[in-house]
Parts: C-alpha cells; sequence; structure tokens
C-alpha cells in the first residue's frame, strides 16, 4: 500500500485519522474534496456522495484528492467506478491535487491515461467548484 506522505510527528492518531468527504456544487460543476486516509475503512463514505452525485445535473465532477494523506488500491478501485459513472451519465470526471504522489499512484497502476489530473495552485483555494478551469490537465479519453 503506497503512502502517500509520512505521518507527521507532532499529529495524534485521532487528528491523523479524521477522514472527511465534503460537497460544493456550483452551475457548472460539483467539487467533491477528500480529507485524511483513503482505505478500505473509509471508501464506502466516498462511494456513497458519488452515487449522489452520478444524477445531478453538471458538465463536471471535480474529484479534489488534495487532503488525501493515504491511499490503497480500494481507493483506485473507487476512482474507477467514478470514471465509469461518468462516462455513463455523461459528464466529466476531473481529478485535482498538488500531491505528485497522487499522480504517482495513478500512473503506477495504468490509471493516468484513463483519467483527467489537473493540479491546484500551490496555496491556493480552488474557490467555487465552476471557478475551476477546464482543459489544464492531462486526459487521454476511451
Amino acid at each position: 500500500m503506497p503512502e502517500l506522505e509520512d505521518r507527521p510527528h507532532h499529529e495524534s492518531r485521532d487528528e491523523w485519522e479524521l477522514f472527511d468527504v465534503a460537497v460544493e456544487c456550483g452551475s457548472q460543476a460539483a467539487r467533491v474534496r477528500v480529507r485524511g486516509e483513503l482505505d478500505l475503512s473509509t471508501v464506502a463514505k466516498l462511494d456513497r456522495v458519488l452515487d449522489g452525485l452520478a444524477d445531478v445535473e453538471h458538465g463536471r465532477l471535480i474529484l479534489d484528492l488534495d487532503g488525501v494523506r493515504f491511499m490503497d488500491c480500494v481507493a483506485i478501485s473507487a476512482v474507477v467506478r467514478a470514471r465509469r459513472s461518468a462516462v455513463r451519465n455523461g459528464y466529466h470526471l476531473v481529478i485535482c491535487c498538488r500531491a505528485n504522489q497522487v499522480r504517482r499512484l495513478f500512473e503506477l497502476t495504468g490509471m493516468l491515461e484513463q483519467l483527467t489530473l489537473e493540479p491546484l495552485e500551490p496555496g491556493g483555494d480552488p474557490g467555487r467548484a465552476d471557478e475551476v478551469p477546464a482543459g489544464n490537465g492531462t486526459h487521454n479519453s476511451s
């Protein structure tokens, strides 16, 4: 299981294990912000949120993984399901993150060619979901 970032020594175990999924909807897109460890014990919450957005009228679904500190193969499976849902329901899935480790994880698993990745600006808040620039990321359609 690839560790995305070493656990900071100043954080307690409770702070580290805190997992959260937040949804922001704009006129052009919905953003799902994930924070914490994305693994077998937390992926069901993300799946429920993504399933709930599958029928929402939006052109883009932004999966913001900037706050993810750890991902395992179950998390990759959740991204695959989200991509399939996007294709099936006619919207565009975009993965956003600043961490090169997330990109490397998608590269190692062969997912990079199937996803659109758009980096967040360092220290910046992407703002409303519909303000995230389109078409700046890596994308290979299938």
